[in-house]
């Protein structure tokens, strides 16, 4: 909750609109994650119409008023709605409209990734940060699909993008490695799933995470459950 109201205090002081865009999308995934839906679609709609205004050359910052990378950031904020279309849709339920929502974040994002966007202080743009999430999303949606061998290729794409741009020891790699393993105990493959909870933990001690963040807990839900599918119950 109290990310949720750090957002909205962020969303309502930004001065560019470009930021805006983000903000709301990404309050729209809090919004989504804490299952109130009708709020996220109030922030995804939100969103959209900031986008829309940077599309008439409104609004300051990169995307907007004639600064910064003009089609090329409105791509990447129409990605991120996406994503959280993507993510209230499947919260709603409705897996397969929530793909195409996926689908369409990932198109968006992928040809930016080696664009070396950069906002108007000349900090780069996560971009490949950004489509790794969306990938990544994608894959669990997938599983709600019934389409596991997707959902196993698309969570090991975004594990090595990861891999690539975090490394081993980072909190985004430990929840990407997640995602992957909660996909693997899905098809049955316990060892493996494991393996993967294991290293997941590890990941989170060596960077002085908590067992008991979002990451942790699942990846020991994870153990807990393949040790009851093989019988070990101590």
């Amino acid at each position: 909750r109290r990310a949720i109201e750090l957002r909205t205090l962020a969303v309502n002081t930004t001065q560019f609109a470009g930021q805006k865009v983000a903000m709301q999308a990404s309050l729209a995934l809090l919004l989504a994650g804490s299952g109130d839906l009708e709020a996220a679609e109030q922030s995804l709609a939100a969103s959209e119409a900031s986008l829309a205004e940077l599309g008439r050359g409104g609004g300051k910052g990169p995307g907007g008023g004639g600064r910064g990378g003009g089609p090329q950031f409105q791509a990447f904020y129409r990605g991120i709605i996406q994503r959280a279309q993507g993510n209230v849709l499947s919260m709603r339920g409705k897996p397969g409209q929530a793909e195409t929502s996926y689908a369409a974040s990932v198109a968006s994002l992928d040809p930016l990734v080696e664009a070396g966007l950069k906002d108007p202080n000349g900090r780069p743009v996560p971009v490949q940060t950004t489509r790794d999430y969306a990938l990544s999303d994608r894959a669990i949606n997938m599983l709600r699909l019934d389409r596991p061998i997707e959902a196993e290729i698309m969570a090991r794409q975004a594990l090595t993008s990861r891999l690539s741009e975090q490394g081993t020891y980072s909190a985004e790699t430990a929840n990407t490695l997640q995602r992957l393993g909660m996909i693997i105990a899905e098809e049955g493959r316990t060892d493996d799933a494991v393996l993967i909870a294991k290293a997941v933990l590890e990941i989170m001690d060596k960077i002085g995470a908590s067992g008991a963040s979002m990451v942790g807990a699942q990846a020991q839900a994870t153990l807990a459950r393949a040790f009851m599918i093989k019988g070990k119950w101590k």
